[in-house]
């Protein structure tokens, strides 16, 4: 019984704050990956593939965010290894971003530490956050989930859940042609009450911020991920204590 191993990366830029990983750093990441003959999913092949026959190294890469640095420096380099991987945008932030795209060569991209970077989205959310062309040209590769609409934050508007999934999907649907099922809990904060709407809107695979292992015998309301960190030791670990039921019951104490 396999696990799919899930890596969650937030920041891919050269700056020095534990949301980021820097961009030679994360070549060699994708580079392992592909040197190691892991096949890299999509968000749909992912779940078809909890519930079917596989035979080959697998793992799942998802981003956090829709961050303009992903479409800087992330996907040029997965375009070069040609690794398929997941985003999760906050819909809100890319429709904001998005109004502001014919300013683009007055607004570069500005890299500060991630929690002042969600402060600053109000005032100039395009040094931030990818457009929805920008997310368009990359679909060559790249699947589309929500991470909601607002990130439960008020950076322009507060909604409840229900209006705030349902427009997210929304908007993914009408800007990206995806009509997707792939939710990742802002913050990792979910409870089954959320679940259970999150499922009405038609969402049915789910990703937390829990650590471990994948196995295509478990369903998708829990999804685990590992935070991506600035060391391919640290990813190859993962990689070997999650690697099957027997290790990962030995030595999950050192995740």
């Amino acid at each position: 019984m396999r696990n799919i191993p899930i890596i969650r990366y937030e920041h891919i830029r050269d700056i020095g704050d534990s949301h980021s990983v820097r961009v030679r750093e994360f070549e060699r990441q994708i580079a392992y990956f592909k040197s190691s003959h892991y096949i890299f999913l999509s968000l749909d092949e992912y779940s078809e593939l909890k519930s079917s026959v596989l035979d080959k190294k697998a793992v799942l890469l998802i981003f956090e965010g829709a961050w303009r640095d992903f479409y800087e420096n992330a996907y040029p380099i997965l375009k070069r290894f040609g690794a398929k991987a997941g985003i999760f945008l906050t819909t809100e932030w890319v429709q904001e971003s998005s109004k502001q795209e014919a300013l683009d060569s007055q607004n570069p991209s500005v890299y500060l530490a991630h929690d002042k970077t969600l402060l600053a989205l109000e005032q100039n959310p395009r040094a931030y956050v990818c457009t929805w062309s920008e997310l368009e040209s990359t679909k060559d590769l790249i699947s589309f989930g929500s991470l909601t609409h607002t990130y439960q934050l008020s950076n322009f508007v507060s909604k409840p859940w229900h209006d705030d999934l349902q427009l997210s999907k929304e908007l993914i649907a009408k800007n990206l042609g995806t009509n997707t099922t792939h939710l990742l809990w802002p913050r990792g904060q979910w409870d089954m009450s959320l679940l259970r709407t999150a499922k009405k809107l038609g969402f049915s695979s789910f990703y937390t911020y829990e650590s471990g292992q994948n196995l295509q015998s478990e369903d998708l309301e829990r999804n685990k991920t590992f935070l991506a960190t600035n060391s391919l030791f640290e990813l190859k670990k993962e990689l070997f204590v999650c690697s099957n039921t027997l290790t990962y019951k030995l030595l999950h104490f050192l995740l």
